[in-house]
């Protein structure tokens, strides 16, 4: 995800602390196999904030950034698509979401309380941290078995809504930095809200009538879908590991909060 500042954000908080703290992880989470309850199920603990390391910038960064996201956030950006004779194909995509300044520099001032925490990668050092606002907030620590959990239904969704919500699920297969895969599954679960809600689609239609070596017609399809939205109160409800390597989210976003910039 590009979250980007109106004024860009310099600097790295908290590094030495970073290897300080790994020295009191459990040695098991670094295998993967498992996971806490407060990170597969966030809609447990509303008032938690979850960061996820990257190369050297600490955990703590993300939360904060992720906590002025969610909150509020503009998104601008494109995608598009060819479909060949019913097959369709991503051409390209790009999208930022841009979050107020002033909001993450009231992180730095404010206490963000750490309440728990686990090695995601022993090569790489990558970890998640859970924080909150309330220094005595509750969150369940309780670990699950990756292979204990069944498969959700909504894996084989994309987009649905009821009459609050839009749910959106995104899907990423891990290139060996579990980081980056659960973070780009929670982008591109809001991605599929978005799309699925933009009204600035153009599009243009091909018929090729001379392709007689397959005796059938070819249609091409492109479609380009602008994004600019308005965006708040994100939440991410839950996530799924499969044990091959893909990893699922699945956020909404109450319908009154999905606003288009005209």
């Amino acid at each position: 995800m590009k979250a980007l500042a109106k004024n860009k954000i310099l600097g790295v908080d908290n590094l030495p602390l970073l290897f300080i703290f790994y020295l009191f992880l459990p040695a098991q989470l670094f295998t993967v196999n498992e996971y806490p309850k407060w990170f597969l199920y966030p809609r447990i603990n509303n008032d938690i904030v979850i960061g996820f390391s990257y190369k050297t910038t600490p955990a703590i960064i993300d939360a904060r950034r992720m906590y002025c996201v969610y909150k509020k956030n503009e998104v601008f950006g494109y995608l598009e698509t060819i479909k060949v004779s019913g097959e369709k194909y991503c051409v390209k995509s790009d999208y930022y979401y841009y979050f107020d300044h002033s909001c993450y520099e009231n992180t730095k001032t404010d206490s963000l309380f750490l309440l728990d925490g686990f090695g995601i990668s022993a090569i790489s050092m990558d970890y998640v941290q859970a924080y909150s606002y309330k220094k005595q907030a509750k969150i369940n620590k309780e670990i699950v078995e990756i292979s204990d959990i069944e498969a959700p239904y909504w894996i084989n969704k994309n987009v649905w809504n009821d009459d609050e919500y839009f749910y959106g699920v995104g899907m990423f297969v891990s290139d060996g930095n579990k980081n980056d895969a659960w973070k780009t599954s929670e982008e591109k679960a809001i991605y599929n809200i978005l799309t699925s809600n933009s009204i600035n689609i153009y599009s243009l239609k091909y018929l090729n009538k001379d392709n007689s070596e397959l005796n059938e017609d070819i249609v091409l399809n492109y479609n380009r879908i602008v994004l600019n939205f308005l965006l708040r109160n994100v939440e991410t409800l839950e996530r799924w590991p499969h044990e091959d390597g893909y990893y699922y989210t699945l956020v909404r976003i109450n319908k009154k909060d999905i606003i288009l910039n005209e």
